[in-house]
């Protein structure tokens, strides 16, 4: 690897305190975490790049949608990385299919794995899968990925007033939180070993990556290494993995 374990631990503990939990208030408090909120204010005020590379994956591949999933998020709701879904064909079983993709923006690294949304067995519904046709709405501090047609003007503009404003009482909001409460529930699988028709799409990312951003895939071995001595939001003490830190909970 260009960028050797120790190298991107030493940048993990950059932007994460040593020895403080999470849910200390001195946490918030501590140069790391200053600096991370810092670059995670850069990383949004500065997507030109990011966007870039999507309009030329696009181009490189039309009959495939793909959704940026850092499009509209706030500075504070960004962890470590952009990230973008390239749908692929569901089969029966399936409510979604695709590549996933993540751009740290705090080290020079990546990763590319394949993601399947399944019907859980007692749940699973009769005939063809629905369409893979989804959007990507924050509320509260929850990412959810819905059917496109849901999200109308009316209740975008209600999400952004709700970011802006905080807890608001909205019946736009509470309808499509009831909906998808209502929704048959999935079981999220995740992949690295990508088949023969998920390959073009990683294969393409990453010389473009590689080119155009000098950065490398960090593989599940590395990725998986625990950073023993910090806590990121979610995993505790011990728990804490480089891909955690650097990119993304995968």
């Amino acid at each position: 690897m260009k960028h050797p374990t120790d190298e991107l631990i030493g940048i993990a503990y950059g932007y994460y305190p040593r020895g403080v939990a999470y849910e200390d208030p001195r946490y918030r408090n501590t140069d790391e975490h200053r600096r991370l909120v810092a670059e995670r204010k850069r990383a949004a005020d500065q997507r030109g790049p990011w966007r870039a590379l999507l309009k030329r994956l696009r181009a490189q591949f039309p009959g495939n949608e793909v959704h940026d999933r850092v499009a509209y998020c706030p500075a504070e709701f960004l962890h470590s990385a952009y990230s973008c879904v390239i749908d692929l064909p569901s089969v029966s079983g399936e409510h979604q299919h695709g590549i996933t993709f993540l751009l740290s923006f705090l080290a020079p690294c990546y990763t590319v794995y394949a993601e399947r949304f399944v019907f859980e067995s007692e749940l699973k519904p009769a005939g063809p899968s629905p369409p893979s046709d989804t959007t990507d709405i924050f509320i509260h501090d929850t990412c959810y990925v819905v059917p496109a047609h849901w999200v109308t003007p009316e209740l975008g503009a209600a999400v952004e007033e709700h970011q802006r404003l905080g807890a608001i009482q909205n019946p736009l909001i509470a309808d499509i939180l009831a909906k998808i409460e209502e929704q048959p529930r999935t079981r999220r699988e995740i992949g690295f070993d990508l088949s023969p028709d998920e390959q073009p799409y990683a294969a393409w990312l990453a010389r473009e990556v590689e080119i155009n951003f000098g950065y490398e895939c960090t593989p599940p071995v590395v990725g998986k290494i625990i950073v023993p001595d910090v806590e990121t939001g979610g995993p505790l003490f011990g728990e804490a993995t480089l891909y955690d830190c650097l990119i993304s909970d995968i």
